[in-house]
């Protein structure tokens, strides 16, 4: 019984090594299921497109410097941190990831956004580094929770910005929530509008 358990295993063993050896030196275009990503393609797969509230603007999880190369090669131009230093033992410091940005060529900006209501220097002071910086940017808190909810208030104070029901469907589609600060977003499309 055991022989036979023998047999059959280097049996399967046999088989895979032939199978192996005939896939290595089939013709390239064989041993490839579909088209093969470039690496900026293969580093955007690292940033999920449910996270992306517009064509230049996409949310992320906490960040670590080794993650801010994947942003670079994905294309990302500029990284915000939105998270204030010392939240949690361990998350790297805004300065850190500043030294790590500069060193491979991102743009970096630090815009602390406090848990609980968002206050509206913090809207103003993203919504001026977002007309400053070069896109496409990546703006990164603990979740990317207050970042989305951060650029969706600054979104909504933008002269040109997109309708609050735009925006707020972009959030909604990027998994987090928005009903507490939807009447804050209405109110500064309606006061954009006026202004116009």
């Amino acid at each position: 019984m055991r022989n036979s358990r023998l047999f059959g295993l280097a049996a399967l063993i046999g088989f895979a090594a032939a199978l192996g050896l005939s896939v290595a030196n089939a013709p390239d275009d064989r041993r490839r299921a579909g088209p093969v990503a470039s690496p900026a393609e293969q580093a955007a797969l690292a940033i999920p497109a449910k996270f992306r509230l517009s064509e230049t603007i996409a949310v992320h999880e906490q960040m670590h410097p080794a993650d801010l190369s994947l942003a670079e090669e994905a294309g990302y131009r500029t990284v915000i941190d939105l998270r204030p230093d010392g939240e949690v033992a361990g998350q790297p410091a805004a300065e850190t990831m500043a030294a790590a940005a500069k060193a491979i060529g991102l743009t970096f900006a630090y815009v602390p956004v406090p848990r609980g209501d968002i206050p509206d220097e913090t809207v103003a002071a993203l919504a001026k580094v977002l007309n400053d910086a070069p896109g496409p940017v990546l703006l990164y808190c603990r979740s990317g929770s207050r970042a989305a909810r951060t650029w969706a208030l600054a979104e909504a104070s933008r002269a040109d910005g997109a309708p609050s029901d735009q925006i707020a469907a972009r959030i909604r589609t990027a998994g987090f929530e928005i009903d507490d600060i939807r009447p804050a977003l209405d109110r500064r499309a309606a006061a954009r509008i006026t202004k116009g």
